[in-house]
């Protein structure tokens, strides 16, 4: 196996220390008295905020330094930066802007958590894609790698049993970047962690967290804990199979394999959960659905926007095909369009809505259904995408709210009626 130090040249470096991270929560809920004391939590040591900045769309972003250094005043010192976004135009437009905050002093490297997902591959093709990353995101040390969708693999055609093998060869690595000093831990991202386990593409968390142990005793050359410290899956208040289902499995106290949920096993098993789409649901009855209230049109809509609005899966269907639109369309036509789109997530989110304000009348809809999934037990911290201003600024009303303590009494009427 390649052991050989990745040569990348960069301008930061560096890691996250638990001191530093310590001491950004404790000053800024010291500078900034609304910051709730909720805000942050503990992975791996590390003190990281219960938001995790997304780069998912950040070269869109009109003023990137501007938005890192708010999201850092808000008290966001935690980082989620993949490698499939945009052809690596995320990463870069991050990147430039993160060490340009570092150079000025704005930021300090040993506060900042960097997590990196590299899409899953045979090593050679994974370790290419680590060395772009990090060229691409302008960084010398990320703190952690989490291996992104092995299910990809398993639907192009190859089977569980290849998968999880190349799992224990890019683990394996992976720990040996650990020894070196090269990253502080690794896990895993997937789409299918919380999925049925009869599902072929499903993953199951504590197989891949025994492919772990074993590479780290391959790596070490003897038994040690392996550094697999956290994972990362979709999980908003309509697609709660994390915390619901029982997807995967534990031995219990005879040594019989007994099921759980995965959110249950992270927990026990002291692996950190960042939470993936807390707004966008792909929901297997409602579809594509967007956790947002939109301001209600009443304007009579044209009979072929109407057919054109129920032929498509939601507002996430629009955005995609919307340049599009914009050849066949008139500009009337459009707004019409996204009016009615509108309309109709409205409709679909009502029940959910209602149910939020019998808790909290006051605070945004949106701003609560992240908050719920940050306020539940197991959840490390919830990534959003961080591309226009109205979302930094919702940054900064998250690290302002308080947990709900009452999050039992939010989920179990979802569970009952799924």
């Amino acid at each position: 196996m390649n052991t050989q130090p990745l040569n990348v040249p960069t301008l930061t470096s560096g890691h996250a220390t638990a001191e530093a991270t310590k001491a950004f929560a404790d000053t800024t809920w010291q500078n900034h008295t609304q910051t709730s004391p909720d805000a942050w939590r503990i992975l791996d040591g590390h003190t990281i905020s219960k938001i995790t900045f997304g780069t998912l769309g950040f070269h869109k972003n009109t003023s990137p330094e501007k938005t890192i250094l708010q999201a850092i005043t808000s008290g966001c010192n935690t980082f989620d930066c993949s490698l499939n976004f945009s052809e690596k135009a995320d990463l870069k437009a991050f990147g430039n802007a993160f060490s340009k905050c570092i150079k000025d002093g704005q930021a300090q490297r040993d506060q900042c958590v960097v997590l990196s997902k590299i899409q899953m591959a045979p090593l050679e093709t994974f370790q290419a894609f680590y060395t772009e990353h990090l060229q691409a995101l302008n960084i010398e040390k990320t703190d952690y790698v989490l291996i992104q969708e092995p299910e990809l693999l398993i639907l192009q055609g190859l089977s569980q049993e290849d998968t999880q093998n190349i799992a224990l060869t890019l683990f394996e690595w992976l720990e040996t970047l650990v020894i070196k000093g090269d990253i502080q831990g690794y896990g895993l991202s997937s789409q299918t962690f919380g999925a049925p386990t009869d599902m072929q593409a499903h993953t199951c968390l504590a197989t891949y967290a025994e492919l772990a142990r074993t590479a780290a005793q391959n790596a070490w050359g003897r038994k040690k804990r392996s550094s697999f410290k956290l994972i990362s899956a979709p999980f908003n208040l309509l697609e709660t199979e994390l915390l619901t289902e029982k997807s995967t499995w534990e031995f219990d106290k005879t040594g019989e394999k007994k099921e759980c949920s995965t959110l249950d096993l992270a927990s026990r098993m002291n692996i950190g959960v960042i939470s993936q789409r807390p707004l966008n649901v792909l929901h297997p009855h409602l579809g594509a659905i967007r956790l947002v209230e939109f301001p209600e049109s009443t304007t009579e809509t044209p009979e072929h926007i109407s057919n054109l609005a129920n032929q498509m899966q939601g507002l996430a269907h629009y955005a995609q095909i919307k340049e599009h639109l914009a050849g066949h369309l008139s500009e009337e036509e459009q707004t019409s369009l996204e009016r009615t789109l509108q309309n109709i997530n409205n409709q679909k989110t009502k029940p959910l809505q209602a149910h939020l304000n019998s808790f909290d009348a006051e605070t945004t809809f949106h701003i609560a259904c992240i908050n719920a999934l940050c306020s539940t037990p197991g959840i490390t911290s919830v990534a959003h995408s961080f591309n226009t201003p109205s979302y930094t600024h919702d940054i900064a009303n998250l690290m302002q709210s308080a947990d709900m303590h009452y999050i039992h009494e939010i989920f179990t009427p979802l569970k009952e009626t799924k």
